[in-house]
């Protein structure tokens, strides 16, 4: 999987370890996940159970990645991001 690049805010690193998020999570997020514009230059990253089953069913998501799915495929759909002008803003655990 491709190393998460993008810089952090300080809340950012702070919630970042106090949610038990991984940099791939935020690589995961960032490179797979879907998104929705929330508020002026602000974007989520999230993925959902049926975005997984299908990154698992296509043929060009690579081995590693389809591994990494199955491996944490509950603890990624209940994570997300927020990305505000190319800055992760803040790393959320979502609880429905």
């Amino acid at each position: 999987m491709t190393a998460f690049e993008l810089p952090m805010t300080i809340h950012a690193s702070e919630r970042f370890q106090e949610r038990g998020f991984t940099k791939d999570i935020l690589g995961f997020l960032f490179n797979y996940g879907l998104t929705d514009h929330v508020g002026d230059n602000t974007t989520k990253f999230y993925v959902t159970k049926k975005e997984l089953k299908k990154l698992l069913d296509l043929k060009t998501v690579a081995k590693d990645v389809k591994s990494y799915i199955r491996s944490n495929f509950d603890k990624l759909t209940k994570k997300y991001i927020l990305i505000v002008e190319g800055n992760v803003r803040t790393c959320i655990n979502q609880y429905r």
